[in-house]
């Protein structure tokens, strides 16, 4: 009978090994980035509560804000198309 020389134990070791050091590597990982180094959780709780007229204004102005910038962005997107899109094919068309 011929031996195995530990060819399949071998691979299998080297296999738990990259599996144990890789998990080590990505759980250490997440924990560092998971983990508060400057203290901002401890600011936070030391924040005084808003009431309902400042939360909801609050809330009114962030969504206000977002609203004027989507409608920028929109802006520019049509002037680009309008302006930009023949603008290129002349240029294209112009300098062959």
């Amino acid at each position: 009978m011929a031996k195995n020389n530990g060819y399949c134990n071998t691979g299998k070791s080297a296999a738990t090994f990259a599996a144990r050091t890789s998990e080590k590597a990505i759980v250490g990982l997440g924990r560092y980035a998971a983990t508060d180094h400057i203290g901002r959780g401890k600011g936070f709780t030391t924040i005084p509560g808003m009431g309902f007229a400042q939360n909801f204004s609050y809330i009114l102005i962030q969504v206000l804000a977002r609203i004027l910038g989507i409608s920028l962005a929109g802006g520019l997107m049509y002037l680009l198309v309008v302006y930009g899109g023949p603008l290129l094919v002349k240029l294209i068309f112009y300098f062959p």
